[in-house]
């Protein structure tokens, strides 16, 4: 009798699974462009959500990794400057925590645009930024970094450009005398006096030309001073400043 029971309900299954097999299969298209820019915005308004519901300092943290993600990771650095500034001009509530990451660009122009604003809004953080960058390992880091920090900090900037003077880079130590030269503070004057004694004759060659844009009153200083110097290259420079300055009074 059991055995009748158990072959019957086994027939029942076989039975119902032929059936549901049999049946036709609906396909499910793929989502259409308009479709997928549904969902896409459904995804936004998702994350837009979680940031609304979390604490303050998670919804500063959804919103960088959002940013991160959705713009500062396009190829394309036009682009990417391109949205930092539209965001920047629409004065963004999270412009600042936007600006924190977009200093992190490897694109110099970003970070260029970054410190400025950032600057703006909260100088004492982007003054502490910057003088981080400036002695980062990566040449172009440092190079953005010091280039700012002569055209936002003025004397401010003396340090990290006293220090960039001697770095290994050639074209950092030309724009770090570069900016040193633009500064009218006497402290600035006297950082460019002391590489004309360097045991370098490149930094001393570029402490004479720092000098001579300075004025004709330095471009002679230097001059004379480098007259009697003991690196032949060093000596030209200075015989080649002092012809210049003897045809400029005649």
């Amino acid at each position: 009798m059991n055995r009748f029971i158990i072959y019957g309900s086994l027939s029942v299954v076989c039975i119902a699974l032929f059936f549901v097999l049999s049946l036709p299969q609906t396909k499910i298209p793929p989502a259409n462009k308009r479709q997928q820019t549904s969902i896409n915005k459904t995804l936004v308004e998702l994350k837009r959500t979680v940031m609304r519901s979390s604490s303050p300092d998670k919804q500063l943290n959804n919103y960088t990794s959002f940013f991160e993600e959705s713009i500062l990771t396009d190829p394309d650095p036009n682009i990417r400057l391109g949205s930092i500034q539209k965001l920047t001009m629409k004065k963004d509530a999270h412009l600042e925590d936007i600006l924190f990451a977009a200093v992190k660009d490897m694109d110099p122009s970003i970070r260029q645009f970054a410190y400025l604003h950032l600057y703006q809004i909260n100088k004492e953080k982007a003054v502490e930024i910057i003088f981080q960058d400036s002695t980062s390992p990566d040449r172009d880091i440092r190079l953005t970094a010091i280039e700012s920090s002569g055209q936002l900090l003025g004397s401010d900037a003396i340090e990290i450009l006293s220090d960039a003077t001697e770095d290994n880079e050639l074209f950092i130590k030309q724009t770090a005398f570069q900016q040193l030269s633009q500064i009218k503070a006497e402290q600035a004057v006297e950082i460019i006096r002391k590489r004309l004694l360097s045991t370098d004759p490149e930094i001393r060659i570029m402490a004479i030309e720092a000098m001579a844009s300075k004025g004709e009153m330095f471009a002679r200083e230097a001059a004379l001073q480098a007259l009697e110097d003991s690196d032949e290259l060093v000596r030209s420079k200075a015989k080649e400043l002092m012809i210049e300055i003897e045809a400029s009074e005649n």
